[in-house]
């Protein structure tokens, strides 16, 4: 774990280098697609309907939608980001899609990062979900920095994200997962708020969302493999002092696969989406059959 006295440094830091790296480098995950590509919808040819009739919204955790589009949680931390989101949460206001943020632990450790977040002045009706590392309920993190995460934006729900990967090959990594899931319980129980599960980027099986949705998480966001990875194939990570490993990144669950097996078990109410990069809420109804290989 980073040294207290360093960490806002660290933390503002590699915001930027993700911001830099998805910008100017191939990050296109290459050792599995999102799998999506193997479903497809039956198409309709006498839909019998008046497409002027459609209504696209939904209600996806107390908030009306009007485009069932979730705009998932990408940066902040630094005056880049700040654009950045508000760009997209303007964007969004005027979709009328949901959006998050990305990991806001930044601006709890350092409050002068707060305004890189903050958006409700352009986003005044957006579904907006506030973010923070689940890891970080072993680190010190609890009800309060959960808390004031969701009022630093005035969000409506918070995002605890599960990337036990990404911190296992980070040098500065925080890598004690250990008895999380009780405390990611607790924090359901007691936050005002829906809390949401993400991936970023790996995916959940079955067996975690099972395990998640019975802790009380409101909706996962599966962010399978697919789409971009800041590290990339193969996965170059530099270790102190050992130099560079390459890594084969085949550790993961596609997109595809995630998002089918995790709704299989899902509970009444329960709700999955997948954003390798914007994500989407499966569309139901008599012409919306997916076709494609067996659920796993």
């Amino acid at each position: 774990m980073t040294d207290a006295s360093t960490a806002p440094d660290i933390h503002e830091r590699r915001k930027a280098d993700h911001i830099r790296i998805n910008l100017e480098e191939d990050v296109a995950f290459k050792a599995l697609t999102n799998g999506l590509e193997q479903y497809f919808f039956m198409h309709c040819a006498l839909p019998e309907l008046d497409l002027a009739t459609v209504d696209t919204s939904v209600r996806v955790l107390g908030k009306q939608l009007r485009t069932p589009l979730l705009i998932s949680s990408m940066t902040g931390g630094t005056a880049r980001a700040q654009a950045i989101n508000r760009e997209l949460a303007a964007g969004a206001q005027a979709a009328g899609m949901a959006m998050g943020l990305g990991s806001m632990r930044a601006a709890i450790e350092d409050r002068t990062l707060e305004a890189t977040y903050q958006v409700r002045d352009v986003a005044p009706d957006i579904l907006l979900l506030a973010n923070l590392g689940a890891v970080q309920l072993n680190y010190g993190y609890g009800l309060d920095q959960c808390r004031r995460a969701v009022d630093m934006i005035a969000a409506d729900a918070l995002i605890l994200h599960f990337n036990a990967l990404q911190e296992a090959v980070q040098p500065e990594g925080d890598g004690n997962f250990a008895g999380l899931l009780g405390k990611v319980e607790a924090i359901c129980r007691a936050l005002p708020v829906p809390v949401v599960a993400k991936e970023v980027g790996w995916g959940f099986s079955a067996d975690d969302a099972r395990r998640l949705a019975a802790a009380g998480v409101a909706a996962i966001d599966v962010a399978g493999a697919g789409g971009t990875s800041v590290f990339g194939t193969p996965l170059e990570i530099t270790f102190q002092p050992c130099g560079t490993v390459a890594v084969t990144a085949k550790v993961a669950v596609s997109a595809g696969c995630s998002l089918t097996g995790n709704q299989v078990d899902a509970p009444l109410g329960w709700e999955a989406t997948s954003t390798p990069s914007v994500s989407s809420s499966q569309p139901t109804g008599p012409h919306s059959e997916g076709v494609g290989p067996g659920l796993p």
